[in-house]
């Protein structure tokens, strides 16, 4: 064996033990994500939104950290210091009339009380 293929089989090796090292590190950073970070959730409890407003106000944490901590997404952080500010309260509050109509009218209630 010349001196250039061994040279050559070590560069290979170099190379592949490189790539390996970089497919180990992903997986390794999937797998962390997966068991390490809380799911987000897809809609925000009055708690939750108590707390992001807290933090925001009591502490210098960024939106990024707020959102990580809680466990909520940036744009939800974003979204409810956006309602405290602009309302002063983080309770949405209820546009028109929502929920099920009457199947009853006023007539009706009258005659059966």
């Amino acid at each position: 064996m010349s001196a250039a293929t061994v040279l050559h089989q070590i560069v290979e090796y170099c190379l592949i033990a490189v790539v390996y090292d970089a497919i180990i590190t992903s997986a390794v950073t999937v797998f962390h994500q997966l068991l390490i970070r809380r799911p987000l959730e897809m809609d925000v409890t009055p708690r939750k939104c108590t707390k992001i407003v807290t933090l925001h106000e009591h502490s210098a944490k960024t939106y990024r950290e707020i959102a990580s901590v809680v466990g909520v997404s940036l744009a939800t952080v974003s979204r409810v210091i956006k309602l405290k500010q602009q309302t002063g309260s983080v309770s949405p509050k209820r546009k028109g009339k929502c929920g099920r109509k009457k199947k009853t009218t006023p007539r009706d209630d009258a005659f059966l009380l």
